[in-house]
This record gives structure tokens, C-alpha cells and sequence, in this order.
């Protein structure tokens, strides 16, 4: 399959799947740029897609690489849902739709991904002879009261937010340019720059703005002074936080 008729088929689905925005084609050709990403798929023998596995595309020092694009925390791997029952023939089936994604894995190409919960068997990237390594993550589950979850907190935790609440207030009409300045001052303090322009921050907020998918939050104190920021973006599964900084001194 080609890689136009591997995009579109790949964009047909995700109209009918709930994806996750990072595997969302549109945010991929806003990271990417619409020929720097790739999609691998494995169809039935109906030709109906069965799983699929986007991945950007880019070039470091004249090596083909895939790795992690900006502004993406995670990328995500589709496999039809089997339902409840697990049994081992679909561990099996599982187990063979995912060793056929890898197997279109682009040969001698550099590979650096993150894949996001729930995935979990990354014994077909192990067989292919990737290396793999286990990394953690957090989710609050905020269909639980806001008592709950404060109590399951640790304590060390509750009282930097009462001193915090005591010191500055939170907002929800932050722009890209006050995170960015926050940014900019964080990387210029450890002698570095922000690892990308502030006009590429912009063109992710219009189209997140357009969407309505974003909040960027601010904690201002009583001058008016921002003392940090974060960028949350949420899709119809969960909200992320996208980038966050906070004023070096």
C-alpha cells in the first residue's frame, strides 16, 4: 500500500474511531507537516483496517529517523476492539496484528517512540529486536468528588496548594506569548533556548483555539505578575498538559 492510500485510509478511520488527538491526522500534519508523518496498517482480508500505527518522519544529521514530534507527548497504537472476553486466541490475534505494524516499520530507520496507557504488550517490538523501556505516567480520575481527590493526596502536596492559594490566583485566559515568555526565561537561566520559535506556538494555539480544545492556565499574584503557566489540551477521553513553565526566580 502506498503511503497516500495508507494516509487516507488511516484519515477514514480516525473519522470513525475516537482518537486520541495526538493520533488525530490533523495534529500530525500540524506537528509533522502533512508528508513528514507515516501510518502502518494492517488490514483483515475484508480489507477492513483491524489496527494502525502513525509515526512521524524527520531527518537528524543525515540519518532517517522516527521520533517524537514537538508538542507530543505520547503516540498512540489502534487495534479493533475485541471486546471484553481475552482469550488466547485473541492474545494471539493481538500479538500478530501488532508484529505485522512493526514488520512495516521502515528498515534501518532510526525509531525513538513513546506509546501512551493503555498499550502494554511491547512483545512484538521486543521480538523485532527493538529495546524497550517501561516509563510512568499519572492520571487523576476526576469523576471522583474534589473531596476524594484531595484527601488521596499527600500531604506535602495539600500544603504547597494552601500556600500557593494564599500567594497568587489562578486564571484561564493565559496566551501562548505569556507561556512562552515564561519559557524563554526558564532555558535562557540554564544557558539554553527554548527548542522551539514562539511562532510555532502559535500556529498549535489557533488551531487548538478553533477547536476549542485549550486552556492555557496562569497564576498571577496581586500585581498582576504571571509566576507560572500551563497549557491544557483535552480530547474526548482526557485532558493533558501540553507544556508548562514557571518564572526562574
Amino acid at each position: 500500500m502506498s503511503i497516500p492510500s495508507r494516509k487516507e485510509n488511516y484519515r477514514l478511520l480516525a473519522k470513525a474511531q475516537l482518537f486520541p488527538f495526538q493520533a488525530q491526522p490533523w495534529w500530525l500534519d500540524l506537528v509533522c507537516g502533512p508528508e513528514g508523518w507515516d501510518v502502518a496498517v494492517s488490514l483483515d482480508e475484508d480489507g477492513q483496517a483491524i489496527g494502525a500505527m502513525p509515526f512521524g518522519t524527520l531527518g537528524w544529521k543525515g540519518l532517517p529517523l522516527i521520533r517524537m514530534p514537538m508538542f507530543t507527548a505520547f503516540h498512540h497504537i489502534w487495534l479493533r476492539d475485541l471486546g471484553s472476553d481475552r482469550s488466547v486466541r485473541q492474545y494471539h490475534w493481538e500479538y500478530k496484528t501488532l508484529a505485522e505494524l512493526v514488520s512495516r516499520i521502515p528498515a534501518k530507520w532510526v525509531v525513538d517512540q513513546l506509546y501512551a496507557p493503555p498499550f502494554s504488550n511491547g512483545l512484538p517490538f521486543f521480538w523485532a529486536g527493538f529495546r524497550i523501556q517501561t516509563r510512568y505516567t499519572y492520571q487523576l480520575q476526576t469523576q471522583l468528588p474534589a473531596e476524594e481527590m484531595w484527601k488521596e493526596m499527600e500531604a506535602a502536596t495539600r500544603n504547597q496548594i494552601r500556600k500557593a492559594k494564599s500567594q497568587v490566583q489562578v486564571r484561564r485566559d493565559g496566551t501562548p506569548e505569556q507561556l512562552y515568555e515564561l519559557l524563554r526565561l526558564l532555558y535562557e537561566k540554564q544557558g539554553k533556548r527554548v527548542p522551539f520559535a514562539l511562532a510555532e506556538l502559535q500556529n498549535i494555539d489557533a488551531e487548538l483555539s478553533s477547536r476549542e480544545m485549550r486552556t492555557i492556565y496562569l497564576a498571577t499574584d496581586d500585581q498582576g505578575w504571571v509566576h507560572a503557566a500551563c497549557y491544557v489540551v483535552w480530547d474526548q477521553g482526557r485532558a493533558y498538559g501540553l507544556l508548562s513553565g514557571a518564572h526562574p526566580e
